[in-house]
């Protein structure tokens, strides 16, 4: 093979192994965690039920009962209420001390 050959061949093994780790990156789920027990900024996703909502102008602040009981706070008014089953992904924030979850993403999985 001539080096043409193989510097094209590296090229595009390398396009391809770069797109499976995205590829499989997306597809692999967050651990659930207790935020007590996540750094600031971390990733972290909850599974439970919404204990509480509480509705301000442009937020919506949860209570969400998991492994523990979490407070999430997303920046616009979502549609959920009490009993609502949910799986919130968030970064982690500390916020007077207390930990919370600054919601990126929720899904309702079941609604009461």
């Amino acid at each position: 093979m001539t080096d043409n050959t193989l510097l094209q061949l590296s090229m595009i093994l390398c396009i391809i192994g770069i797109a499976l780790i995205i590829i499989i990156s997306a597809l692999v789920p967050l651990p659930e965690k207790m935020i007590q027990l996540a750094d600031d900024q971390e990733m972290v996703r909850l599974h439970g039920v919404i204990l509480d909502v509480k509705h301000t102008t442009g937020t919506t602040q949860l209570t969400v009962q998991h492994a523990c009981v979490s407070e999430a706070v997303a920046f616009d008014q979502l549609e959920v209420q009490q009993g609502d089953t949910v799986e919130v992904t968030g970064r982690v924030s500390n916020n007077r001390g207390k930990k919370e979850v600054l919601i990126d993403q929720m899904k309702i999985v079941e609604r009461s």
